[in-house]
């Protein structure tokens, strides 16, 4: 009966390990305990002017990326031209893998943002094992801008006016499973957490070069009508 028992608790803990290694990654994607700042120089939202806590139910949205290579990424407020987006954000290009499978809103409560994610209010970390450890940042913008980061990067680019704002990268954060390892949250006061973060009012410009590309077009198009 002994070695019966040891042979079921052998399995039992070896199902166990096997289950972790298998799932998918979890963490808390909401900023319950720091904020979320913005200046609302543009007026899209309240008052003009106004500067403090992010609020208002649904006016903002954001993203979560992990890394699992050791990041040089930087907070940024705000972007002056396409090109300080390109280079300045989050993206695959420089090793950021967008973390599809939840988007968050800011709540009734200002400064705070949840994710809708799962059940228990978890969001699931598409392509890292539960256990495995990433470094994570966060990018936030204004409502007006889509309801996903693709589209607000597209509207953005396109000259549309609204916020824009990306936390630094927190320190590696080892990510949950829901049972056996404890599903982390991402915003805290010190380090390894995101100690919160700003959004800026911007306005994108083209850079030199595409406004450049973008005459040249214009006249082309003129010549030919032109000749017609």
């Amino acid at each position: 009966m002994t070695s019966l028992k040891k042979v079921l608790t052998t399995i039992g803990l070896f199902c166990a390990v096997v289950g972790t290694t298998q799932a998918q990654g979890l963490v808390n994607f909401t900023s319950s305990t720091q904020n979320t700042t913005t200046n609302d120089t543009l007026g899209l939202f309240g008052a003009a002017g106004a500067t403090g806590k992010i609020q208002g139910a649904g006016n903002y949205y954001f993203a979560l990326l992990y890394s699992t290579t050791t990041p040089t990424l930087t907070a940024q407020v705000g972007a002056a031209t396409v090109q300080a987006l390109n280079n300045s954000y989050a993206s695959a290009a420089n090793g950021w893998t967008l973390v599809t499978e939840d988007v968050a809103t800011n709540t009734a409560t200002p400064g705070r943002f949840l994710g809708a994610g799962n059940a228990d209010s978890s969001t699931t970390v598409n392509g890292l094992a539960a256990g495995s450890a990433a470094y994570f940042c966060v990018i936030g913008w204004s409502a007006n801008l889509g309801a996903t980061w693709a589209a607000a990067d597209a509207a953005l680019v396109s000259g549309t006016a609204g916020f824009l704002g990306q936390s630094g990268s927190s320190g590696l954060i080892s990510t949950g499973d829901g049972i056996r390892l404890t599903t982390p949250g991402l915003f805290g006061a010190s380090a390894p957490s995101i100690q919160g973060f700003s959004l800026g009012a911007t306005q994108l410009v083209p850079e030199p070069t595409t406004m450049a590309l973008a005459a040249l077009g214009g006249a082309a198009m003129l010549f030919i009508r032109r000749k017609k």
